[in-house]
Order: C-alpha cells, then structure tokens, then sequence
C-alpha cells in the first residue's frame, strides 16, 4: 500500500485514479490486480471508482476522507486511521493477479504495529487481525452489531480480517472464536471481481496461485477451520479447495469432506453475466480432474472413496487436451495408470485409448519405448498438445516424462507461449530445469502474460535453487541490466552495440497492442533496480538518460522514486 507523502498533491492522486481508469479499460493487468477486488468487471469501472479504489490503496475507506485528509493537512485521526488501513492491507492474505506479496509484507505489518501500537484498538477489525481477544470483547460488548461491521481497507468483516491475517508468530484463533461466539457470520465472504467467492474458509486455508510461501495457511488452520465449520460455515467452498489444489496436502478437502460435502454439491464460483448463474461444476468432480493434472494420486483416491462422479467427462474451466474425455481416459493420458485401475475397478467408464490418446499417455508414464514406437504415426500430428504435455509434464516435476519427451524431440522453447522452464521454475523443479537446460532450452525467452524470463518465476514462487540455477544462465539485456549481470551486457554489446538503444517491445512476447514499459531501454531497468555499475557502462556506451515514458516521465525521476540518489546524480551529469 502506497504511504501519503508529508505534503500529498490532490492533482496527482486524481492523475493516478485517471491513469488507473486508462490502464483497467486497456485491460492492464497490473491496474486488473488493483481493481479486481472491489468491483466486478474490472476493466469497466468509472472514474469515481477509480478514485475509490486509490483512496483505498493509500488506507482511506472513501474518496472524500483521502481529499479531506489531503485538504486539512494531515489531522492526527485521519492518519491514525490511514495507518491501520495500511496494516491491514499488509498483514492479510492478497488474492488475484496482486500475488506477489508474502512473508516480507507480514513482516512490515508487524514493524508497522511495534512502531504504532495504537492501531491495535483502533477497530475491531485491527483487534481481529492482530488478535488482540480483551480488545474484541469489549467492543462487541459495547457494541454488538460491530462483530459483523464491514470496514478496513478491505470493507470485510472483522473475522475475514481474523481468516486471511498473518502477522508472524500470531494466531488470531482465539480472537475467531470470540467473534464466532458472539454471533458472527461464518460465511462472510468477498467477490473477487465479481466471480470468486473468496470466504472466511477460504482465508483459513490460504494457499493460491501464488503458492504457499506467500499465501500461507494459517498456523491454527485445523482448529479454526473446525471452529468456523461447527458455526455453520458451508463446507462446500470451491474457492478454498482451489487454491489449495496446487499442492498435494489434503487436511482441507479431508475437513470438507467430513463436514459433508457431497458430490452433487455445484461449484459456488460465479459468472459475471447479468443472469449470475453459476459456473458448470461440481466441486468434488472439479477437484478430482485437477488432481489427475497435477499427479496428485492421493487427492484422487481420497475423492473417489468419497463417492465423486467417475464417469462425467473432463468439463475444466479452461480447455487443456483431456477436456471431453472420462476420468478413467484422464488418468491414462496423464501418466496414472493405477488411478485409472482403480476407476475401473469401482465400475466406472473404461472406454479405450485411440492411437494418439495411447501416444500421449506413454509420453507422460515415461515410457519411451511404447512412446517411440507410437511417434512413428503420431508425433508432430498435434503440436499445441505436444507443447501442453512438455508443458504440464515439467510443472508437476515429472522427470522421467519430461525426458522421455526430450528424447522424442518435442518443442521445449517457442515464442509466445509459458515455456516449460517457466512452469519448472515457479514450482521449483531443480532436476527437471537442469535436464530441459541441458537439453537446449532457451532461459532467456518470456512468457507473453506477464513477459518475463523464468528466473523472474523462479524468484516470484520464492524457489531460491531454481532461481539461482537460470539466473547463472543466458538472459536478454534488460533482464542482465535489471539483475546486474554486467559480463552479459557487456557481452550483449559486443555482439551489438545498438542494443544500448533497444526498447522493451522488441523482446516483449505477450498479445497485448502496448505495454506500459515499451518505451523502457536497458537503461531503465538497470536505474530502476539500483545497479549503479550497469548504469555507468551503458552511459559510457551511448545510452540516453531523458528519454521519458508516455506521461513524460524520466528515468530520472523513475530512478528518484525508488530512491537510488547515486544514479539519480550519474543520470543528471549525464544528461547535462
């Protein structure tokens, strides 16, 4: 969250909100990440919603409080209450594509409480989030309809604020309970964009896209989950059992089970046609497909010992080369025989693999035999799925496939598309980076969603072997000017010295028409992110410090912004 400087311009926090309403209509992802919690289509906000949504950002719950505070100067009340909304939004859970948060966030809160212990009391929900119990109690004594009072940067109620804290070393457990206790509602929940229901549950069991290092779950996740599920919470949440399908733990699903989740029971995720009907799953049924894309045989097993669908075909949200096809074809074209065995032998459908489907199935069991014998008619019939299989292979770790595939000769590197090396990276699959490196694989290309190589990935899923690994390996100039790499900027040049000029669009691969760095030179990065010896070399070589973005700001003023003074003063001599 953005802090207020001593002497905030209102003229720029309504430039930010404009430049905000731009980026979101353009379908930014960054502005997407920043919206996407408080309004449902996200890309269609107005511009005072996008005041809102800066207001919030810098810890007012409106608008008009952020231009009165502005206005009156700073009063003491006003940035009481900026800073708890601010230690709020560092202490809990983040969700959507604004993933990058993790333990250093939890870590600021914590110094953000130490420095102003005041903000503890300021609310029930800074008592629920720091779990202070006394607090809690004796504001929903005096206060009854508090204990479900929405507020906070987040407008949640004071146990969404209990669920998804995570302040180290603290368990707001206890302050769930008191709140549970007297009345509070276990299903408060938040609309993610309008589409994901994101619940107190789903708080508790953290976890996410962005992995469990930085979505932890929280550190009493049993009992509280308990706790919240004795109150009557619906044990039937999609979202929760989602987030945590990217790992093989099954403390969540085993609680939901328990609590009598069935497998009738629909999805509670949402569409955002104006008919809100919701999406075409069911969660048990949904789970097990995404068990099977992950290898993840336990998750299966548990799922079919509790009764799930056996012979609805694949009908996942997003299309991958199994949609269409049984549970029992699943299992096989993913590499689990014994799963498929076992669906079989619970009487499910056990319909026969084609050719193809047999060629796909080998490569994923790692059988390069039956592979090799199959590619004969098959390989090269279906590119797109081939580049998947790799794909899907490498992020779940599946070695002996993703050898097998190698050996067979499959794509491990085309343009535009997320590269096997990036899917190994985030998931931190050292043995697999090292085999598709050594088999040639490009390190330095970029993925088109967020147009990063994949030690950037390796670095976001906080996997410090991996990312040691590619960040030793061949990287393009602005990728070696961001991290520093001075022998291969140097190395860039000599091979052309026009590079020193090279604007981000040239590597970007992603769809979209601009992006907000396209303007940027290997300059830009390397000032950004305070490599001062890289800064000197390619001033040295030619490159121009006023070149400004599309709103005319410098690399100076970039630079100034993120505090590196003495590339602020080599950028200035420079430039004079």
């Amino acid at each position: 969250m953005p802090v207020l400087p001593a002497r905030p311009s209102l003229e720029h926090l309504k430039k930010q909100a404009k430049r905000l309403l731009r980026s979101a209509r353009a379908n930014d992802l960054d502005a997407l990440a920043q919206v996407g919690p408080y309004f449902g289509d996200p890309s269609q906000i107005s511009l005072q919603q996008a005041q809102l949504v800066i207001a919030r950002d810098h810890g007012f719950s409106s608008w008009t409080k952020l231009k009165h505070h502005v206005e009156a100067g700073s009063p003491d009340a006003s940035k009481t209450e900026q800073r708890a909304n601010y230690f709020l939004d560092l202490a809990c859970l983040h969700y959507g594509p604004d993933n990058t948060r993790g333990p250093q966030n939890f870590a600021d809160a914590a110094e953000v409480l130490r420095m102003y212990p005041e903000i503890a009391r300021h609310s029930v929900h800074t008592a629920a989030a720091v779990g202070d119990v006394e607090a809690l109690r004796e504001m929903v004594a005096e206060d009854p309809r508090s204990v479900d009072r929405k507020g906070g940067p987040f407008q949640w109620t004071p146990l969404m604020y209990a669920a998804y804290a995570r302040l180290p070393y603290v368990s707001t457990y206890p302050a769930g309970q008191v709140l549970l206790d007297a009345g509070a509602d276990p299903n408060a929940h938040y609309m993610w964009g309008g589409t994901y229901r994101f619940s107190v549950l789903t708080g508790i069991f953290g976890d996410g896209e962005g992995g469990k290092a930085r979505l932890p779950e929280h550190p009493e996740m049993v009992r509280f989950a308990r706790a919240v599920l004795d109150k009557g919470a619906n044990p039937n949440d999609s979202q929760g059992a989602y987030n945590r399908c990217f790992s093989p733990d099954n403390t969540h699903l085993e609680l939901m089970l328990e609590y009598g989740l069935k497998d009738s029971d629909p999805s509670d995720w949402w569409l955002t046609e104006p008919d809100r009907n919701p999406a075409d799953h069911r969660t048990m049924h949904f789970q097990l497909i995404i068990a099977l894309r992950w290898g993840y045989a336990d998750r299966a097993r548990l799922l079919i010992d509790h009764g799930v669908d056996i012979n609805s075909p694949d009908n996942n949200y997003y299309p991958t080369y199994t949609v269409g096809y049984t549970p029992y074809q699943v299992a096989l074209m993913r590499g689990m025989p014994e799963i498929a065995a076992l669906i079989k032998a619970k009487g499910g459908r056990a319909d026969p693999l084609d050719g193809r489907q047999a060629f796909q199935a080998s490569c994923m069991q790692g059988d390069f035999e039956t592979a090799s014998r199959l590619a004969v008619v098959h390989l090269g019939a279906e590119p797109d799925t081939e580049r998947e299989l790799l794909r899907e292979a490498a992020g779940n770790g599946n070695l002996a496939a993703v050898q097998t595939m190698i050996r067979l000769g499959f794509e491990l590197s085309r343009a535009g598309t997320r590269t096997p090396l990036h899917v190994a990276a985030i998931n931190g699959h050292v043995e697999v980076i090292r085999a598709l490196i050594d088999a040639g694989a490009d390190t330095a290309m970029r993925d088109p969603d967020y147009n990063t190589p994949p030690f950037v990935h390796a670095m976001h899923g906080l996997q410090d072997e991996a990312a040691a690994i590619l960040v030793a390996s061949p990287m393009d100039i602005f990728a070696a000017a961001a991290m520093g790499r001075k022998d291969l900027v140097e190395s860039a040049l000599s091979e052309d010295a026009t590079l020193v000029h090279a604007r981000f669009r040239s590597v970007r691969t992603g769809p979209q028409e601009r992006h907000e760095r396209d303007w940027a030179t290997p300059l830009w990065f390397a000032a950004v992110n305070g490599k001062t010896e890289v800064v000197q070399m390619l001033l040295d070589r030619g490159a121009d410090p006023t070149i400004a973005d599309d709103e005319g700001r410098t690399i100076v003023e970039y630079a100034k912004d993120e505090g590196h003074g003495d590339i602020v003063a080599l950028l200035q001599a420079t430039a004079t």
